[in-house]
């Protein structure tokens, strides 16, 4: 895990940037959830980076954690939950989003980014 990344505000600020330089990668979570997502509530992988964009420390739900898994490169993971107005629906929806920056890597993995689960 990056040391300059244990601060919500510090993994958010260099998530954003990479984000903003296209430097980020959008999977496709368990299932396909952030596919379904995205066709559910006719968003773009743009939309979902404006979403990101507007996340602050406070929305933290956990983090920093480490990711070392077998076959996965290790890096920092932080999620968050925010409540988001999506035009054309009349209920604001609860996103999870769930980020990685690998070490020594510039480049951001959008792991989760769907409707949280309660």
């Amino acid at each position: 895990m990056d040391a300059t990344l244990s601060s919500a505000r510090d993994f958010l600020l260099k998530a954003k940037r990479l984000a903003s330089e296209g430097n980020y990668f959008f999977g496709g979570g368990r299932d396909g959830q952030n596919q379904k997502f995205l066709e559910k509530y006719e968003l773009t992988k743009r939309d979902c980076i404006s979403i990101m964009h507007s996340l602050y420390p406070s929305h933290r739900e956990k983090g920093p954690e480490e990711d070392e898994s077998f076959g996965h490169s290790a890096g920092t993971i932080f999620t968050f939950k925010k409540t988001v107005s999506i035009s054309g629906f009349a209920t604001d929806i609860d996103v999870y989003v769930k980020l990685k920056i690998p070490d020594d890597e510039n480049f951001l993995l959008i792991l989760s980014f769907h409707e949280a689960v309660y």
